[in-house]
């Protein structure tokens, strides 16, 4: 970032330093000390603030409210099982597969956690089949394990092959059980975990997966031989190209862009150039300010072209005749101008009238300027009655869009008429000078998201500053197609979006899946008219009361998809023309009669997460989850009471059988769930690409989400299937206006609840 940064230096040459005229009111604001050096103001800024008022963090900070507070940094907080990453200052683990919590030590839904004596591994639940036990043996796996029980002729006993080369062999009363190594599962130990590969002459072994943060945005991933390698692009290096390499430096983007240098026309011959940290930037030499350096500074005024300082008469500048110094130097009027003259003339005759000042000096001396008169203004003060420096105590709204044309009200004091106003260092339009308290103005299309300085610069060149937040645009639920139009000269915007959570069931803890998240930054055109979906989060649906007066059953509703669409010829969406999209959550749901529920699977990634099997259910009968390809497959009970199969951008609803409460659908692809008379209540699927498939009627199941999906291109291109618990990820400026906790599922928890609407954040 370019920083223009004042330096007092001693002037060579010229008449000896004026008096002190003391510090500017409030010239650096509340985190710089003002000193006068060189008999010119200068701040000295509190540890973490820079610039000319101290209004700028430092490198190695970020804003925090109107605060620059440090960045943090990576540690182990995400363990064996996640990556910890930084974002905008702030640090947050990426969870491996089945692995969920904010530092990846929980297993997600649908994974089986199993602890020895290397930590907790989630692995997927063991299933019996027809090979899982040898003859006159009985499988069971209620436990997630598979577990043989026999007492017949033809029982396997222990062996040195039975288990493999990775399994040990256990036999208590007839059960022969393996042991396996880790990395490896099943009755045998012949398959590997999620997230383990055979790579390794039959040894299952780790591998790593390439994520859209593995390089840092500076290089490309590349995981064939099962482990991340980075190939960084030119002007990054490190292990994951996180560093930019020497004779590069971090450009306002965070990208590596070449160190500039400094050259004869960098700067105009009024400033000095600087390049510090590889960024060009021009210091104004001692006497001159403003852009360019084209103005003197408060105290200057021009001779021959050069600013050089004020000259203020003092005892003795004239003898006895008449000092004034109204234009800055010394001019005596006679060697006895005035002296006993009538009051109210003056000259060497007294044939001069003296011409009053008209309003008060305030602080000021009212002196003769040639034929007239005017005040001399001290102490950094200015304009014909010597008022105070311009200063800015409010402005109404503090956030603006990036589209700008927001208008907006200064409050202060000492404002002036003639002043101008920059936003980002961009020109405000619509400058209205009300009172000497009040501005108004129009804001101007803002370059980036973030903190802006806002300057009132008045026409003697004091400078009055207050920050302006700028924010993406942004799009909340609201039950239809919004349009967004991409503003004149932007051809890349920035996208994320949160699909809707899934309803909660009414026990505790039964929540709706969460909704998903997804980034990615798009090619676009000036002009070109955009489709934003925002996902509603899914109710949560009652029951009829049980005829043994037990409590209403309750089941949720599927979240609705969030994304972003480029209109067909009929001005509609489909699946063919989606840029991107967030996932929504399935449902939960809850079932009295024997007290347990189920949780609904979180949305998004590119797959999302099936719903969560209630204790005893049918291995069936819980919705799937969406996929790349395909919709989830929706549950059955014995082939019978089938929930809904998710389709494209649509989720499936819950089993129908004996229904008591109508399905409700969430807008834009969530599944509606079903409440039953009989106590049971089916849970529906999320929207998203695909949708995911709704619990089948006659158990308490949770529907599966729905998946994401990117088409767009961009170093930020994301998919991500967030659990309930973690935080919002923003690459954008979430505005203060809006509670991440709000939204994509955070709020289904609460048994009950309607899950959390989605959101959808656009900037450029």
């Amino acid at each position: 970032m370019k920083r223009l940064v004042l330096v007092s230096m001693v002037l060579v040459g010229c008449a000896s330093a004026p008096p002190s005229d003391g510090c500017p009111t409030s010239y650096c604001n509340a985190h710089g000390t003002c000193r006068e050096v060189a008999q010119l103001p200068q701040c000295e800024c509190q540890p973490g603030y820079e610039g000319p008022t101290c209004a700028v963090c430092q490198a190695g900070t970020h804003v925090v409210g109107h605060d620059c507070v440090a960045d943090e940094t990576c540690d182990d907080r995400c363990g064996a099982h996640g990556q910890c990453v930084v974002a905008d200052g702030v640090a947050g683990c990426l969870c491996a597969v089945g692995y969920d919590g904010p530092t990846c030590r929980a297993c997600n839904g649908g994974f089986l956690a199993t602890t020895d004596d290397a930590g907790t591994t989630c692995g997927l639940p063991e299933r019996c089949n027809a090979a899982s036990c040898v003859a006159e043996s009985t499988c069971d796996d209620s436990t997630g394990r598979i577990a043989c029980s026999c007492s017949g002729p033809l029982c396997v006993q222990c062996s040195a092959t039975l288990c493999g080369a990775q399994g040990t062999c256990s036999e208590d009363r007839g059960v022969v059980t393996c042991t396996c190594d880790t990395g490896h599962q099943g009755a045998r130990c012949a398959s590997c975990v999620p997230g383990y590969a055979s790579i390794d002459g039959g040894v299952c072994t780790p591998t790593e997966q390439c994520t859209a943060s593995t390089c840092s945005g500076g290089g490309t991933c590349s995981a064939s031989t099962g482990k991340a390698l980075c190939a960084c692009t030119s002007g990054y290096s490190g292990l994951f190209c996180e560093t930019c390499s020497t004779g590069f430096h971090r450009d306002a983007r965070g990208d590596c862009a070449a160190d500039e240098v400094c050259s004869p026309t960098s700067c105009p011959m009024t400033a000095s150039c600087d390049a510090t940290g590889g960024v060009v930037s021009c210091r104004c030499l001692p006497g001159y300010a403003g852009q360019g350096c084209v103005q003197c500074y408060p105290g200057y005024h021009r001779e021959s072209g050069a600013c050089v300082p004020d000259r203020r008469c003092v005892a003795g500048s004239c003898g006895p005749a008449v000092c004034e110094d109204g234009t800055g130097s010394v001019v005596c009027l006679g060697p006895d101008a005035g002296v006993g003259c009538p009051a109210g003339f003056s000259g060497s005759f007294c044939e001069v009238e003296a011409l009053g000042c008209g309003a008060a000096c305030n602080t000021g001396t009212c002196v003769r300027v040639g034929t007239g008169a005017q005040c001399l203004c001290t102490d950094g003060r200015y304009g014909p009655t010597c008022l105070p420096g311009p200063s800015i105590s409010s402005v109404s709204p503090g956030e603006v869009g990036l589209r700008g044309g927001t208008p907006i009200t200064l409050t202060g004091t000492g404002f002036v008429a003639g002043s101008t106003l920059t936003v980002g260092g961009l020109s405000a339009t619509g400058l209205s000078f009300i009172s000497a308290t009040e501005y108004r103005a129009v804001v101007p299309a803002a370059t980036s998201v973030g903190t802006k300085t806002l300057a009132l610069r008045a026409p003697n060149n004091q400078v009055a500053t207050f920050s302006l937040v700028v924010t993406p645009a942004t799009f909340t639920f609201d039950g239809g197609l919004q349009r967004f139009t991409v503003p004149m000269g932007v051809t890349q915007v920035s996208v994320q979006a949160w699909g809707g959570g899934g309803g909660a069931g009414r026990g505790a803890n039964v929540r709706g899946g969460a909704g998903g998240f997804a980034s990615a930054t798009v090619d676009v055109d000036a002009g070109e008219v955009l489709l934003v979906v925002v996902g509603g989060g899914g109710s949560s649906i009652a029951g009829a009361p049980l005829a043994d007066g037990g409590a209403t059953p309750a089941c949720g509703a599927g979240g609705g998809l969030s994304g972003l669409f480029r209109p067909l010829s009929d001005g509609g969406v489909s699946a063919v023309n989606a840029v991107l999209i967030a996932g929504g959550g399935g449902g939960g749901a809850f079932f009295t009669g024997d007290v347990f529920g189920a949780a609904g699977g979180n949305g998004g990634g590119a797959f999302g997460g099936a719903g969560v099997l209630a204790t005893g259910g049918p291995l069936d009968s819980q919705g799937a989850a969406g996929s790349p390809q395909s919709g989830g497959v929706g549950g059955c009970v014995n082939g019978l009471l089938c929930g809904q199969t998710g389709l494209p951008l649509q989720g499936g609803s819950g089993g129908v059988m004996s229904v008591a409460t109508p399905r409700q659908g969430a807008t834009f692809g969530g599944g509606g769930g079903v409440g039953l008379a009989n106590g049971f209540c089916s849970a529906g699927g999320g929207g998203g690409f695909f949708g995911g498939g709704g619990a089948a009627n006659g158990e308490a199941l949770g529907g599966g989400g729905g998946s994401g999906f990117v088409a767009a291109t961009g170093v930020r291109d994301e998919v991500l299937q967030r659990s309930a618990t973690q935080g919002v990820p923003s690459v954008l400026a979430m505005p203060s206006s809006v509670d991440p906790s709000g939204y994509g599922g955070r709020a289904q928890v609460i048994p009950a609840s309607s899950g959390g609407p989605g959101l959808v954040l656009i900037g450029w």
